[in-house]
């Protein structure tokens, strides 16, 4: 009896870790990441919000930790960075240069938000990206 209750139990531990897996691939596959070179138009919106709508009309908002002068694109241009991978997913993963007259600046991320196309209809014309 013992034997058989062990043999269930491995079994249905198996078949967790089987349907684990794919539900943990799939989550990452959905995360709200774009990668650098998808970026198609970006929009400020102030000195510390820049609104980016990448490939496939994904749109986010990223918020900076401090004002970031020249985020306007008044002083050169934009330029996402990644910090590592491609492919960014959090504040840590890209920072956002400004490129004037040979001079960089960079601007730290505070957050990074997905939205919606109502969100991004919601906002006023001069900053949708």
């Amino acid at each position: 009896m013992k034997r058989i209750a062990l043999v269930t139990a491995a079994a249905a531990a198996a078949l967790t870790a089987a349907f684990a897996l794919p539900q943990a691939e799939a989550a990452a596959a959905a995360a709200p990441c774009f990668r650098s070179s998808q970026v198609a138009n970006t929009r400020p919106d102030g000195d510390q919000t820049l609104y980016v709508r990448a490939a496939g009309n994904r749109y986010f908002r990223l918020d900076m930790k401090e004002p970031c002068n020249g985020l306007d694109g008044s002083l050169g241009p934009l330029v996402i960075e990644p910090v590592g991978s491609n492919l960014i997913c959090k504040p840590l993963d890209a920072e956002l240069t400004i490129v004037s007259h040979g001079v960089s600046q960079r601007c730290r991320i505070a957050t990074i938000t997905p939205l919606s196309r109502d969100e991004v209809a919601a906002l006023p014309r001069r900053v949708q990206p």
